[in-house]
């Protein structure tokens, strides 16, 4: 994914039944670029709005997981808090989308 000026996310996929392994291929890509900051200026995330909170909520959660263990290694005490929030948020997102989260 060289050029993300056209990084569009829909949450509505699942309910509108496009959801297949190419579709979470792609969606996985997009989580890449996005929780390594490389396409948080150029995505649009469409969607319900309860679909695209817990897509950032979950997006969020990632991010702060990885810096966690990077600081602080995976046997902290707080990494392991990060990682309950983090496990909350992808459920809820899943349950919100009907998407499975691609990244474990």
């Amino acid at each position: 994914m060289a050029n993300n000026d056209n990084l569009k996310i829909d949450l509505g996929a699942g309910r509108k039944g496009m959801i297949n392994e190419s579709w979470l291929a792609m969606f996985g890509g997009w989580l890449e670029w996005l929780i390594k900051g490389l396409g948080v200026g150029n995505a649009s995330i469409t969607g319900k709005r309860a679909e695209i909170e817990s897509f950032l909520d979950a997006v969020s959660g990632e991010k702060k997981y990885i810096d966690t263990v990077s600081r602080y290694g995976l046997k902290d005490p707080k990494t392991f808090n990060t990682h309950s929030s983090l496990m909350n948020a992808i459920g809820e997102f899943e349950r919100e989308t009907g998407i499975k989260w691609p990244i474990k």
